[in-house]
């Protein structure tokens, strides 16, 4: 696994996003924009040190693009809130980034952190290459 390091983000206000039903997951490219994909992690897997990487999440909830200043279509959002966050400079795929995930979670977990079943991958392009990043909300 890639060296990462954590942090508890605080949003202040909520990322919203418009819902695209064509976009596949765990597929990025320069030209998608800044992309999310929701997931809810399954209860089994959420809070063990441990988790089965194959039982880890289905599919996504829903995965939208960045609004700009013009919406259109259903939105969703990555609510404002506490979350315990990390990224990555490169795109992962599917395994890569459930690997990231439990990480995030085991690093969440030892820092003593009660974390939510929801968990956001978020991908963008910025300082000149692409970033992948984890989200799993914090409850408080």
């Amino acid at each position: 696994m890639i060296p990462l390091d954590y942090f508890t983000l605080d949003l202040r206000s909520p990322l919203v996003y418009a819902r695209d039903a064509k976009m596949r997951p765990f597929e990025y490219s320069r030209d998608s924009g800044e992309t999310v994909h929701s997931f809810t992690v399954f209860p089994e897997q959420a809070y063990t040190i441990e988790p089965s990487e194959e039982h880890y999440i289905g599919a996504p909830e829903w995965i939208g693009r960045s609004t700009g200043t013009e919406a259109a279509g259903p939105l969703a959002e990555i609510p404002g809130g506490l979350y315990f966050f990390s990224q990555t400079r490169m795109v992962l795929d599917r395994d890569d980034f459930i690997r990231m995930a439990i990480e995030v979670q085991k690093e969440a977990l030892w820092q003593k952190k009660s974390l939510g079943t929801r968990l956001y991958l978020r991908y963008l392009y910025e300082g000149g290459g692409p970033v992948t990043q984890v989200f799993r909300e914090i409850i408080r």
